[in-house]
């Protein structure tokens, strides 16, 4: 899971996180950036706060 999130921000009860999805058979990556908001221990709500695609770096031969 570590591979996949990265955290940007944190606050006492807000993160601010990248999201990375690879797809394409990997050729793609979409990134996703979400605010989740903790209210409580069992309720969070979360907002996109913007998403994008790209190439990925690895090339086959």
């Amino acid at each position: 899971m570590r591979e996949k999130i990265r955290i940007l921000e944190r606050g006492n009860d807000m993160v601010l996180a990248a999201h990375v999805t690879p797809f394409s058979g990997g050729r793609f990556k979409a990134v996703t950036v979400e605010s989740v908001r903790f209210a409580d221990p069992s309720v969070s709500t979360s907002a996109c706060c913007a998403a994008r695609s790209r190439t990925s770096s690895k090339r086959s031969s």
